[in-house]
């Protein structure tokens, strides 16, 4: 609060004390809790993707249907589709 009421003893508008006295006091406290709720985030999902890891389906099922879009075929031999 110092720096606020010597911002104003000074004669700075309301804007000039937020953004040069609130804002510089909150700042780090503020950056500091982002990034511990990033990083426990990032580690949390490491260890979920350890202890879980996703199933994996192969690229082309053996009925001929690959793993992208629905309707999506190869074209394999004798699946009567001419490439060209």
């Amino acid at each position: 609060m110092a720096a606020v009421h010597a911002m104003l003893a000074t004669g700075a508008s309301k804007m000039q004390v937020f953004f040069n006295a609130v804002w510089h006091s909150v700042l780090p406290p503020f950056v500091d809790n982002h990034l511990d709720v990033r990083e426990f985030n990032l580690r949390d999902s490491t260890i979920l993707g350890f202890v879980f890891p996703a199933h994996r389906t192969p690229a082309c099922r053996p009925h001929g249907r690959c793993g992208g879009p629905r309707g999506v075929t190869t074209a394999g031999p004798g699946s009567g589709s001419t490439a060209g």
